[in-house]
């Protein structure tokens, strides 16, 4: 998430990603949580299935404005790649 002032007539915002970064990070943390995973986890075992590829073609963005302050959602959307 990011504070943004939406006070203004307008706003813009962009942003953009690498897939293979992503893919990256995530197998890192699933390999760091298995190698030590978190003193709650003390009975880990080990992942049924490590979900750390990403498919492509099952991509969606979601994006939501919310109240910082209340945590109520003003408004969201949701768009299929």
């Amino acid at each position: 998430g990011e504070l943004m002032d939406l006070r203004g007539d307008s706003f813009k915002y962009s942003d953009s990603i690498r897939l293979g970064t992503i893919q990256n990070r995530q197998a890192q943390y699933l390999s760091d949580f298995e190698n030590t995973p978190p003193k709650r986890f003390k009975n880990f075992a080990g992942w049924n299935e490590r979900k750390e590829k990403i498919d492509p073609d099952q991509l969606a963005v979601v994006a939501w404005i919310q109240d910082n302050d209340t945590k109520e959602i003003i408004q969201s959307q949701y768009f299929e790649i």
